[in-house]
């Protein structure tokens, strides 16, 4: 079930670079409720997991809180940068998104495996976009099988407690 969980956010994020397309006023607050929910997300399943374990989650859970706000803190500037510079609003949705992908990654390294996989998946579509002219239907197949990967990639099982 927490594959689909991962899958939902990888689409949303891709939702965000057509929006950034569209609408990149609207884009702008896109990317910061997307890094709540990111890491909300992020934050309750390490929860949820540490108390499945048996282990205390609040360091857990208050690593996951900082670690995310941090992230927020740093797309919000980058969109200050966007409105006192006049930088280009889809270059400014793209560099959220590439912050989104490397707190991912990190967030994987700390905590779930997966994290790190929905990571590469943005990073791959940071790289489609940058790359292809019609970016949305590249960063839509690559989120296509980054959702594939998450599914079909060997589940570890959980060793027999005595």
């Amino acid at each position: 079930m927490q594959h689909y969980v991962y899958i939902a956010l990888i689409v949303l994020s891709i939702g965000g670079i057509a929006i950034m397309d569209f609408s990149p006023g609207t884009g702008i607050w896109y990317w910061l409720i997307m890094t709540a929910v990111f890491g909300g997300t992020a934050t309750g399943l390490a929860g949820r997991a540490a108390r499945e374990r048996g282990e205390p989650a609040g360091l857990l859970v208050r690593r996951q809180l900082l670690h995310w706000l941090t992230v927020l803190a740093g797309i919000a500037l980058v969109f200050l940068l966007q409105w006192g510079l006049s930088l280009d609003p889809t270059v400014a949705g793209l560099v959220a998104l590439l912050m989104l992908a490397l707190a991912c990654v990190l967030a994987g390294i700390h905590y779930d495996w997966r994290l790190a996989v929905v990571g590469g998946v943005l990073a791959a579509t940071f790289i489609a976009a940058v790359l292809a002219a019609d970016f949305f239907w590249a960063g839509l197949l690559v989120a296509v099988i980054g959702g594939a990967l998450l599914i079909f990639l060997p589940r570890r099982k959980k060793p027999a407690q005595a």
